[in-house]
Formats: structure tokens, C-alpha cells, sequence
């Protein structure tokens, strides 16, 4: 009776690998071949706290680790690294689309009226639409406040006789 898989010239270290998940290694490797300057390496925070994180600039003397994954499963914190890898990926394409909107609103301003004065650089164009931190985050929690119950952990009463937790102010 024969088996219906396969034949691999190589045994099974393929059917291996593959069940393993990937490894650091292929994130590494990716990595050197798409210019990131980043690395997973896995670090020892104390005799058993073993974490893998994100290095930046390996193999220089600016190489510190910038991002911990929380896991010490190295398939885990290669799925975390290429997600983090893909959001500074997504913020980089959104920039670029930011400034050539910007170069091109200010390259038809200069093309419109040749006399006047030069428009802001595009680099302040973007800064001026990004949103800070500042403004957006009371009105986030302005706005949670407002959606979530007013019940407080170990209280029976309904959510219009409860009062929200305030912490205490030094």
C-alpha cells in the first residue's frame, strides 16, 4: 500500500519546518533583503525571563532593542514582528501619499499665479494635517465616557444609579 503524499528527495525536514511555523531567521532574512534595519533576536531579562524583541540598527553601536513582543514562542513573535513591521510600512505609504498630495496642490498653486508668493513647504502642508495627540485624545475619552455604563465593579444597582470610578487626583 503506498502513501498518496508526495515523495520529498529530502525526508521529511520540510513537513518539519513547515509545522514549526517561521522562524526568526526567515524574518531576519527578510528583513536584510527589503532594507530594514531590524532584527528579532530573542533577549534574557533575568535567569528565566526570556522575551523575544525587535532590534534596531543590528550590528552597530546604535543596536538596541525598540520593540518587545511579549512572547518567549518564537512563531509568535515572528506573526508580532511582521505586523509591526507592516504598520511602520503603512505610516511610511501614507506619508508619501500625504507629500505628494502636498507637491501636488503646490506645484497647480505655482502653476495658477506665477506672481505670487511661494505656498508653505510640503512638509508643513503635512504637519499642518496631521492631527496631534492633544486634541484628539479628550475628545476620545469625552466620547467613551458618554457610550460606556455608569456601573462600577461590586455594586448591584443599575447603571443610572452608579457613579464612574474617578481616580484620585495628587
Amino acid at each position: 500500500m503506498s502513501d498518496s503524499r508526495p515523495v520529498s528527495l529530502f525526508g521529511n525536514a520540510r513537513d518539519d519546518a513547515a509545522s514549526a511555523g517561521p522562524s526568526a531567521a526567515e524574518f531576519n532574512l527578510w528583513c536584510a533583503m527589503n532594507d530594514r534595519p531590524l532584527r528579532l533576536q530573542l533577549h534574557r531579562w533575568g535567569p528565566q525571563d526570556m522575551e523575544w524583541c525587535l532590534e534596531s540598527e543590528p550590528g552597530t553601536s546604535a543596536a538596541a532593542p525598540i520593540y518587545g513582543t511579549g512572547s518567549d514562542d518564537e512563531a509568535t513573535a515572528v506573526a508580532i514582528a511582521y505586523g509591526f513591521v507592516a504598520g511602520i510600512e503603512w505610516s511610511e505609504a501614507r506619508f508619501a501619499e500625504l507629500e505628494a498630495e502636498a507637491d501636488e496642490r503646490q506645484s497647480s498653486d505655482e502653476q495658477s499665479s506665477p506672481g505670487t508668493p511661494a505656498a508653505a513647504s510640503p512638509r508643513q502642508d503635512l504637519e499642518d494635517k496631521t492631527v496631534t495627540l492633544a486634541n484628539v485624545v479628550p475628545k476620545v475619552l469625552e466620547q467613551a465616557a458618554d457610550a460606556t455604563p455608569k456601573v462600577t465593579a461590586g455594586q448591584e444597582q443599575g447603571p443610572q444609579d452608579a457613579q464612574p470610578f474617578v481616580l484620585p487626583q495628587s
